[in-house]
């Protein structure tokens, strides 16, 4: 006996696997907290987000996320395509406060037309105006006043050379590091209406570099204007309003 086979073509199926609802509620505050509370997707958005794990810390209730792989984050609103690393997500599940740590690279996206890349420069240098980055490099260069920003300098001062030589910092090399030693609470003003507070976090100071950029995030904890930018208001280490 001999068995001739036959191929019988068959329509193709496609088989999704749906996130539980649970998952998809804790993805929404994720994306809430962590883009932006004012982002819609169209703005900013998570391309994978299945790489994202949630569960419920059982000490504190709060919200904690890792990632498997690295988060593709496409921000059409300032033209940049984001890879994070996301280190730590710790957020009270009620949206009110929390920290979180990553590492982001930064690539340009292709602009379809110069219309395109005008209005991406203009949203960049809008986003720089005004933020934490904008501050601290007016604040090194006694700018404040020139840039429209009023703080109370009484909880706030430059750490000379010999202080942040002690902290013994691996990244300090040939004065491309300035320290602020902080008293208090720094109350920010900007353009007379956007308030932000500056303030310790575990430890009396924070690094700088030349361009603005905390080099110990980790050290201060903001609030108010500032604490609603989040990733989606992220721009590269390298940006500069001149280049």
């Amino acid at each position: 006996m001999k068995l001739t086979p036959q191929i019988h073509q068959m329509e193709s199926i496609t088989v999704t696997s749906n996130k539980p609802e649970l998952w998809q509620k804790r993805l929404a505050l994720f994306t809430k907290e962590f883009i932006g509370p004012f982002v819609t997707k169209k703005e900013c958005k998570i391309e994978n987000p299945e790489v994202l794990n949630f569960h419920k810390d059982p000490k504190s209730g709060n919200l904690i996320a890792n990632a498997s792989a690295p988060l593709n984050i496409i921000n059409y609103q300032l033209g940049y395509h984001l890879k994070v690393i996301l280190k730590t997500f710790d957020w009270t599940t009620n949206g009110v406060t929390g920290s979180y740590t990553f590492y982001p690279h930064f690539i340009k996206l292709k602009p379809n037309n110069k219309e395109q890349l005008n209005n991406w420069k203009k949203q960049r240098l809008d986003t720089y105006k005004g933020s934490l980055r904008d501050f601290l490099y007016s604040f090194m260069h006694h700018q404040l006043m020139n840039n429209d920003f009023d703080i109370n300098h009484d909880n706030i001062r430059t750490m000379s050379l010999t202080e942040i030589e002690s902290l013994n910092r691996p990244d300090f090399q040939n004065g491309n590091v300035l320290g602020f030693k902080l008293f208090g609470d720094v109350k920010v003003t900007y353009h007379n209406y956007y308030e932000s507070t500056l303030s310790g976090n575990h430890q009396d100071y924070f690094l700088v570099d030349p361009l603005g950029n905390l080099l110990n995030p980790t050290s201060v904890s903001i609030s108010g204007y500032w604490a609603t930018k989040r990733v989606a208001y992220l721009l590269p280490r390298y940006y500069m309003p001149d280049n």
